[in-house]
């Protein structure tokens, strides 16, 4: 965890600013698991009143086995501001003052955790699991997201295993819904095997319920 203050002097072992020290922390950012071409970011910092306090742009790249990318040893999170992460399809731009290309989701303002350093923004800052209601004889659902400003679309079948005593289906994880995101869902009565391996195709037959 880094230290700073403002005001005064300093000697070769510490600042010496008055009483008030700001703890700062690096940042890591866990990049959405739907959105596989994602190349950019933007941060921006806001001050307790929500004033806008400045951006900075990243290419995402070099990401750990987590799918977490490190903004680098010279970027901090300051405590008692909050932050907020556009994630882009495009590249940044010459000057590095945005991203270029297209916006796909963005994250809500979140306070810094200067509890742990780096900050680990998760995914579960700014996604929700999803629960659908089954009706009946659907055995398959499938669920279709477009991103924000974006001709990108994904879709995503999954085979209805267990229903709650509510009669609802928790979509495995990682389908989530995502904040700057449209969610739409189709039921189905069947879904489609491959007749050699057994293997999941997809959802197929008659289409039992469309919720956009």
């Amino acid at each position: 965890m880094f230290v700073y203050n403002t005001g005064g002097a300093n000697d070769t072992s510490s600042w010496v600013f008055g009483s008030t020290f700001i703890e700062q922390v690096n940042v890591k950012v866990q990049i959405p698991f739907l959105i596989t071409q994602i190349s950019c970011l933007i941060i921006t910092e806001y001050d307790q009143t929500g004033q806008e306090q400045g951006s900075q742009v990243f290419s995402v790249d070099n990401i750990d086995p987590n799918d977490y990318y490190y903004l680098g040893d010279n970027y901090f999170a300051q405590e008692g501001f909050y932050y907020s992460i556009q994630f882009f399809i495009g590249s940044p731009s010459d000057d590095h003052s945005t991203c270029w290309g297209y916006r796909t989701i963005s994250t809500p303002y979140l306070p810094t955790n200067s509890l742990e350093d780096p900050w680990m923004i998760e995914l579960q800052y700014f996604t929700v699991q999803i629960k659908a209601q089954v009706v009946p004889n659907a055995s398959c659902i499938s669920m279709l997201s477009i991103y924000e400003y974006t001709p990108y679309w994904e879709r995503w079948d999954v085979i209805i295993e267990t229903i709650d005593p509510d009669g609802y289906f928790q979509l495995p994880d990682p389908i989530w819904a995502y904040l700057g995101a449209k969610h739409s869902f189709a039921e189905y009565e069947a879904a489609r095997l491959d007749p050699n391996t057994g293997k999941f195709l997809g959802c197929s037959e008659q289409v039992l319920f469309i919720l956009y």
